[in-house]
């Protein structure tokens, strides 16, 4: 069972009252939301507060989709396992784990 991100969020825009920042929350109401993009959207409502990403970073949680996106975005673009870290701010063990769980 998969959170109603269109709730949350709808939630945290009323209390934060962030009226210039109220995004097209359209996207959160389908059925098929990847974490990749609640992540990228998050990151987006909260540019101003570096130490919210420093704790969130942490909790982050990617589905199997997720993470065949970030390997091949990788790999279209031939990136080290350094430039993808910063990009998508992973570690680089966590990439290193992935590739060689997904390339069996």
């Amino acid at each position: 069972m998969k959170p109603n991100y269109y709730q949350l969020y709808s939630d945290m825009f009323d209390e934060k009252i962030i009226s210039n920042l109220k995004k097209d929350l359209s996207f959160l109401k389908k059925e098929n939301v990847s974490n990749l993009d609640i992540i990228n959207f998050d990151q987006e409502i909260n540019l101003h507060s570096k130490s919210h990403n420093f704790e969130n970073q942490k909790l982050r949680s990617y589905d199997e989709n997720s993470i065949t996106k970030v390997l091949s975005y990788q790999k279209e673009y031939a990136l080290t396992d350094y430039q993808t870290s910063l990009h998508f701010k992973i570690s680089r063990n966590t990439l290193r784990k992935w590739r060689n769980y997904y390339n069996r």
